[in-house]
């Protein structure tokens, strides 16, 4: 890992997101189902072998206390060592937590987007993963069949909401920033987000309060010219001002509203409250340039629209400062978010909201 380490980022002052990719296997024993039911099965034998006369339930209770305790152990030391070998990054593991809520599948109009309840109970029992985490990777990927719809909003907000949640667990004092993966297509396929769909993953990260978003995707976008072209057209005619839209809101929310010591979220999660610039007050406009187009906001706040962000969102005050609008120096009785300062990339890597 080490080796692997120096190769991905060769300078030891290197500071910014540092995710492990962490799909093969899952650290707790029940979530090992399907494919990775290979790992409960390789498990038990073991044990089987060392014990030929157990029952089997008590062969399965040892194979899963053994499997779980090594497993923890394992991404805990995985995570000490690379902090110590990049102690400026924020270490953690992708897709976690996950809280499983792929049940539109089985009744899509009934779909309310919750996380299992038992799902939740599991990622409690994670608290030695979120101690050592330096930040937290969900995926909010979506699929096709969610498009456009009320389900794919909710299947979105209940994996930001559970993350959120699981970032407040490690600490009274501090929580853990989210950064959700994203995809500008849908899973599985080259068919771009709708707008309404970029709204319901970019926005609603930016509205409840992640840190930022992680745009990911595979080969297969620039496997050959025309799949380069789809890109390029939707980057400069649609993701990549809509990018720029909410990174403006977000950057103004905090300066009128926290007084730049603080990042904007929704006063009440499960409402439509946007950080969006309005159209009567902004301009976005893409140009040509040398090294490719090249985006450009004009436009103010009014008085009015500064009053809105006030009644709709409320602060979460960057460590040493207090108040409704983090005007004040100090300690918080609330939880009190990292300030990030993280290079803002568009496909493929970061997007922060320039914090």
């Amino acid at each position: 890992m080490a080796s692997d380490i120096a190769a991905a980022m060769p300078s030891a002052s290197f500071a910014g997101l540092s995710v492990i990719d962490w799909e093969n296997w899952r650290p707790q024993w029940i979530r090992n189902w399907d494919k990775k039911n290979v790992y409960r099965t390789m498990s038990a034998q073991l044990v089987r072998q060392r014990n030929p006369r157990w029952p089997d339930e008590q062969v399965e209770l040892e194979a899963k206390w053994e499997f779980e305790t090594a497993a923890a152990r394992f991404m805990v030391e995985t995570l000490k060592l690379a902090q110590l070998l990049r102690p400026g990054g924020w270490w953690g593991y992708y897709l976690f937590p996950e809280c499983y809520n792929y049940h539109y599948w089985d009744d899509f109009e009934n779909f309310t987007g919750g996380c299992p309840q038992v799902e939740v109970q599991r990622n409690n029992k994670l608290l030695w993963l979120w101690e050592q985490s330096k930040a937290l990777y969900p995926s909010i990927y979506m699929e096709e069949v969610l498009r456009a719809s009320p389900q794919g909003k909710k299947f979105v907000q209940a994996k930001l909401s559970e993350a959120l949640r699981v970032a407040q667990l490690p600490s009274i004092n501090h929580s853990l920033p989210v950064f959700a993966y994203a995809r500008p297509f849908y899973s599985y396929t080259l068919k771009e987000l709708t707008q309404t769909d970029l709204v319901h993953t970019i926005g609603q990260a930016a509205a409840m309060g992640a840190h930022g978003i992680v745009l990911w995707g595979g080969v297969e976008y620039s496997r050959n010219r025309p799949n380069c072209v789809k890109i390029q057209k939707y980057l400069t005619g649609t993701l990549g001002p809509y990018i720029i839209n909410v990174t403006t809101a977000t950057k103004l929310c905090s300066q009128f509203v926290c007084n730049n010591h603080g990042r904007c979220l929704r006063r009440k999660m499960d409402l439509d409250s946007y950080l969006h610039l309005d159209a009567s007050s902004f301009q976005i406009r893409v140009e040509k340039a040398a090294h490719g187009p090249r985006v450009s906001v004009k436009g103010a706040l009014t008085t009015q629209q500064r009053d809105r962000m006030r009644q709709e969102f409320t602060c979460h005050c960057y460590q040493g400062w207090r108040g409704e609008h983090c005007h004040s120096r100090g300690h918080s009785n609330q939880l009190w978010a990292w300030d990030l300062c993280i290079p803002m990339v568009v496909m493929s890597a970061i997007w922060t909201w320039g914090m």
